[in-house]
């Protein structure tokens, strides 16, 4: 019978390995920083003056960068407008901020104390609630209800229009959530 050569982890074969995959692995790291300096770096967007930008001034020797400047128009405050839901399984209110789920409660479950379980109690920030990346406040959608369970809205960004649809299936018990731009 032939005797099976069972090598340790601190053969030096292994170890040479490892040293050799981590030299290669912090040589690697190193050639890309040197060649994108500028990836994990915080960007600012910079805009030029124009002559008809009045107020806006530079002084000599300002570094002012030419790029795309974003006219972003302040929307409308539309009133808050809700809906709510319930079946024997679900309970959720939505709101027009974000087309968020306030108040989700499930029905059919319960905790320790034998009481529903509820999500989404946040009044800041229901579950679901829809803002744009960079924003702070959610979108301030214009919405309806189609059907029971089926909620359409839209909102102005600028010049585009988001279209969100968020529907509930009660035979599946889940949602399902469309968005156009």
């Amino acid at each position: 019978m032939q005797e099976q050569n069972k090598g340790s982890f601190f053969d030096p074969k292994t170890i040479l390995a490892v040293v050799l995959v981590g030299a290669v692995w912090f040589g690697w790291q190193s050639y890309l920083t040197k060649k994108y300096p500028q990836y994990n770096k915080v960007k600012t967007v910079e805009t030029t003056p124009t002559m008809s930008t009045p107020g806006v001034t530079t002084t000599p020797g300002e570094n002012v960068s030419s790029t795309v400047e974003t006219k972003r128009t302040p929307t409308p405050q539309i009133p808050e407008k809700e809906y709510q839901y319930h079946d024997q399984n679900i309970t959720f209110t939505i709101s027009s901020r974000g087309m968020g789920l306030k108040n989700l409660i499930l029905n059919q479950y319960v905790d320790y104390d034998k009481n529903p379980i509820k999500l989404g109690q946040s009044e800041d920030a229901p579950l679901f609630e829809m803002k744009l990346a960079a924003e702070q406040t959610p979108l301030n959608f214009e919405f309806k209800e189609e059907s029971a369970g089926s909620y359409v809205g839209t909102a102005q960004v600028g010049e585009s229009t988001v279209t969100r649809t968020l529907k509930y299936n009660a035979e599946k018990q889940a949602f399902t959530n469309k968005i156009v731009i």
